[in-house]
């Protein structure tokens, strides 16, 4: 009787195992500071009212997701460093394509992989949107609006 329960429980968190690492497989790059190598937001405040703001995916970011982090980043940036609005100059994209074998039905396959990673030169401004300045976006209200879709 003990060694058939004792069997019992070892498949079954053999199987709750193999549950957590195909979810943990399957999920996307979760919005963190970038450390190691992993995707992550990073920003360096370049003078008074400008920062340099990048996040980087990673295999399983799409590029839509990246740019959904990248646009929150830029508001939590502007207003920890209080200002109300922002505009995203010179922005680029950098994607980086490499390839790796994975079994498939039986066939080893050369599967694409893209990490995708953009860069954004924020300008802060405080109080009302400058006037000769387009594309800005009201920084409390990106937060607000984007925070159910950011993952932690």
């Amino acid at each position: 009787m003990f060694k058939s329960t004792f069997v019992r429980l070892i498949g079954t968190l053999f199987a709750l195992a193999g549950i957590v690492f195909l979810i943990s497989c399957a999920s996307v790059t979760l919005y963190r500071p970038s450390s190691g190598g992993r995707g992550g937001y990073a920003d360096y405040r370049i003078d008074k009212n400008t920062a340099l703001v990048t996040f980087k995916g990673d295999r399983r970011t799409s590029l839509e997701t990246v740019k959904i982090y990248l646009l929150y980043r830029c508001a939590e940036v502007t207003l920890m460093y209080n200002y109300d609005c922002f505009c995203m100059n010179n922005i680029e994209k950098d994607q980086k394509t490499t390839y790796h074998l994975e079994l498939q039905y039986g066939y080893w396959v050369k599967v694409p992989v893209t990490k995708n990673t953009l860069i954004a030169e924020i300008k802060m401004f405080s109080g009302d949107t400058p006037e000769n300045q387009k594309d800005v976006y009201n920084a409390k209200d990106i937060v607000e609006y984007l925070r159910p879709q950011i993952k932690r």
